[in-house]
């Protein structure tokens, strides 16, 4: 850590725990002097390499939403690489994507051929239909870690910054199809063949100036 990074973190004091694994610790903190309140991640290898490499872009008419939806739409990106190694059980993943400029849009997903997310939240809701565990995992606050620690920030805070963003967001998981366009309308549909796994697509449209809501 340099002496930079040193110093800012120690403005900061850690108020609670919300999530802790193996592959990503995320903190509440609170600024000493000022009192703000925000959220720290220590990703793991595999989703700070995500991160990095969308940091890396340096294409304005690529990435030209502001400072701090940019921040915190690739931090939530990273996220949802680490959720592809914890949640699919799995030791590799696949991340691809494409900028079209006629329309302004980008366009990428994340793929594992690992556990489903139906397979993974009736280990916890073995209740629920299929549908309701896709709905499921965009709440506040779900998770399906068995370890008792907290989670269920990321998804939120990722469908609320792609519908800022006018975008949408695509599950294909299983037999489960599922897509919340950029009006948050939900599409629903059971697949007669199985996917081997599961892939995220987002899909955002930001030739736009976009202002990071205030908590």
């Amino acid at each position: 850590m340099n002496f930079t990074m040193e110093y800012y973190l120690s403005k900061y004091e850690e108020l609670s725990v919300l999530s802790d694994t193996k592959k990503c610790r995320t903190s509440l903190m609170r600024n000493k002097d000022t009192g703000e309140l925000v959220v720290k991640k220590e990703m793991g290898k595999e989703s700070f390499s995500v991160y990095s490499l969308l940091k890396s872009i340096k294409n304005k008419n690529l990435i030209n939403f502001n400072d701090n939806i940019q921040s915190s739409f690739i931090s939530l990106v990273g996220e949802l690489a680490n959720n592809s190694y914890e949640h699919g059980n799995i030791d590799k993943a696949y991340f691809c994507g494409q900028y079209f400029p006629r329309i302004s849009k980008l366009s990428f997903s994340i793929s594992n051929l690992g556990n489903t997310i139906v397979e993974n939240v009736k280990q916890k809701n073995s209740n629920f239909l299929n549908q309701k565990c896709l709905e499921w995992i965009f709440e506040l606050g779900t998770t399906t870690r068995k370890d008792g620690t907290s989670g269920g920030q990321g998804l939120y805070e990722l469908r609320n910054i792609v519908h800022k963003l006018k975008g949408n967001i695509t599950v294909i998981s299983g037999n489960d199809y599922y897509n919340i366009d950029k009006n948050n309308n939900i599409k629903y549909q059971f697949l007669e063949n199985k996917y081997a796994g599961t892939t995220f697509i987002i899909d955002i449209y930001y030739n736009r100036e976009v202002k990071l809501w205030k908590r």
